[in-house]
């Protein structure tokens, strides 16, 4: 997996949304996903951006912490389409399973394979690599008029039993939100 610019990713699974939208059921009018898609020509000044600022900074310096002298940084990240779809059903079923619980959406990010996998001893496949993973969130009770992202906490489930593994208890992961706002 390859990636980095945030807002490639949006524009990209905004795209996909609208695609979803023209030749299947969706959800989402055009309309409202219209509204978030990023005009091509932003979108490549924003990578553009990225590349000459970020990358050009980091490169060497990252060459030397993975001793690879040809260690290039990721660039992007590609997701099968049915993996994206999969997921946000499995999200949905969640929501549907735990309606006291408002699940608001999900958090992407940014990461870095390890070296190695160290629950399996083995090695990783793009060791220093970037990459995404994805969380969903619960709407917090806490309300943060300025950043309304923060008004979505990352969870996992602590399953009421092992029969419905998606049914049981929002645990908020500390360990992935800003120190700023922990406990909230």
């Amino acid at each position: 997996m390859k990636f980095y610019i945030p807002q490639l990713i949006k524009l990209s699974l905004l795209f996909l949304l609208l695609q979803s939208c023209a030749t299947v059921n969706a959800k989402y009018s055009v309309e409202k996903v219209n509204k978030h898609i990023i005009p091509v020509n932003n979108a490549i000044e924003m990578y553009n951006e990225h590349d000459s600022k970020r990358i050009q900074l980091f490169e060497d310096k990252l060459k030397q912490v993975y001793q690879n002298p040809n260690f290039e940084d990721t660039k992007f990240v590609w997701m099968p389409l049915d993996e994206l779809k999969a997921y946000v059903s499995y999200i949905e079923a969640i929501k549907k399973t735990n309606p006291e619980d408002e699940v608001s959406g999900i958090r992407l990010y940014f990461s870095a394979y390890p070296n190695r996998d160290r629950l399996n001893d083995r090695t990783i496949k793009y060791p220093g690599q970037q990459t995404i993973f994805m969380v969903p969130t619960v709407k917090s009770n806490n309300r943060n008029e300025r950043y309304n992202v923060m008004n979505h906490l990352p969870f996992v489930i602590k399953p009421e039993s092992s029969s419905n593994p998606i049914k049981g208890t929002f645990v908020i992961l500390e360990k992935l939100m800003l120190s700023y706002y922990k406990g909230q």
